[in-house]
C-alpha cells in the first residue's frame, strides 16, 4: 500500500483543514492526535488546523485551547453561540489561508492517510472540488480488491432519502454529506460568499452552486469507519434538511442568488505550477466576461 509520506506530492500546496466541533469534548482528542502525527510525518506539507466551536457546552473549547498552545498550527474559532455545521464550515473557510481547504469531521471517520491521497489527486489530476464518496467504491491498492465500509443504518436510510430529494439540484454527485471535501481557498470563499444554509444542508448548496457556476466537481470513494456519538437526529435532522433543500430550490429558482461566482482559477493553479495540466479540468469555469467592441460606423462620403 502506498506509504503516508509518499502519498504527498513534493512541492505541494499549503492546506488549511476546518473542523466544525459541537460537543465534541469526548471524539476530538483522538482526531486531533491522529492529525498531528499525519501532519507530523509529512513535513513538506504547510498547514494549519482550523477548529470551529459551535457553542460547545461541554469541554471542546478548553481542548483546543490547550492543542493552540502546544502547537502553533492549531488554532481555535468561537461562533457566538450554537449557529449550526454550515455556519461554522463557512466561518472556517472565510479564515483559512493556506492554497488547499479541506474540511472534515471531528469524529475522524475518514482516516487521515486520505488527506495525502486528495492533495495529490488535487496537483496530479486537478479539479475544482474534490468530494469524499461513502458510494464510490474504493479499492485498495495493495489487493485490488473494494474496502469495505462500515456505516450506520440510519446513516444509510438518511443518505438514501437526502439524495432522492437533492438530486434535481446535485445530480451529477451520489454523496453530498460525507464529512470530507477539498477546495481551492480562493473557490471556497466565493462560494462561502454567497452561502445562506446555516445547518446540514450546506454541503447541498455549495455542491448546487458548484453546478450552476459549472465547477469541476469529482467524487472519490473514501474508507468510512463509523463513529459513535454522533448528533444527527435521523426524524428532526431529516425534516430540517428537507425543509433547507427548499429553500436552496427557492434561491436557485426564483432569487437567482446563485449564479455568476466568480474565482480565479487560471491564478491560483499558475502559482502553484498546475496550469498546463490542469486547462482541461477547469476550462468551464466561468471567468469575468470581456467588453464586446463596438461596431465600426462606415465613412460618410465626403459632400462635393
Amino acid at each position: 500500500m502506498l506509504s503516508v509520506s509518499s502519498a504527498l506530492p513534493s512541492p505541494c500546496p499549503s492546506l488549511s483543514v476546518v473542523i466544525p466541533a459541537y460537543n465534541e469534548a469526548s471524539r476530538l482528542p483522538a482526531t486531533l492526535d491522529a492529525l498531528r502525527q499525519w501532519l507530523n510525518a509529512n513535513p513538506q506539507l504547510e498547514a494549519e488546523v482550523l477548529v470551529v466551536d459551535d457553542g460547545s457546552t461541554d469541554g471542546t473549547v478548553a481542548l483546543v485551547r490547550q492543542w493552540q498552545q502546544e502547537d502553533a498550527r492549531f488554532r481555535l474559532l468561537c461562533n457566538p453561540g450554537n449557529k449550526g455545521k454550515g455556519y461554522s464550515v463557512r466561518r472556517g473557510f472565510m479564515a483559512a489561508t493556506k492554497a488547499l481547504v479541506l474540511m472534515m469531521d471531528a469524529d475522524g471517520a475518514v482516516p487521515m492517510r486520505e488527506i495525502g491521497r486528495f492533495v495529490a489527486l488535487q496537483c496530479q489530476q486537478p479539479a475544482a472540488i474534490l468530494i469524499g464518496s461513502r458510494v464510490q467504491a474504493e479499492v485498495d491498492p495493495a489487493t485490488g480488491q473494494p474496502v469495505q465500509r462500515q456505516i450506520a443504518w440510519y446513516r444509510r436510510i438518511i443518505g438514501q432519502c437526502f439524495h432522492a430529494v437533492v438530486f434535481a439540484l446535485a445530480p451529477s454527485v451520489q454523496d453530498t454529506q460525507c464529512g470530507f471535501k477539498l477546495f481551492p481557498t480562493p473557490l471556497a470563499q466565493a462560494l462561502a460568499g454567497r452561502q445562506t444554509q446555516n445547518g446540514f444542508a450546506f454541503d447541498v448548496e455549495l455542491l448546487h452552486m458548484a453546478a450552476k457556476n459549472k465547477v469541476a466537481v469529482r467524487e472519490v470513494g473514501v474508507t468510512w469507519v463509523n463513529q459513535a456519538g454522533s448528533k444527527v437526529n435521523l426524524v428532526v435532522d431529516s425534516a430540517k434538511m428537507f425543509v433547507s433543500v427548499l429553500r436552496i430550490a427557492f434561491n436557485t429558482s426564483v432569487k437567482r442568488r446563485y449564479r455568476h461566482i466568480q474565482w480565479d482559477a487560471p491564478a491560483w493553479l499558475a502559482e502553484f505550477g498546475l496550469l498546463q495540466v490542469a486547462l482541461s479540468a477547469v476550462s468551464s469555469v466561468p471567468l469575468p466576461p470581456q467588453p464586446q467592441a463596438l461596431p465600426q460606423e462606415a465613412p460618410q462620403p465626403t459632400a462635393v
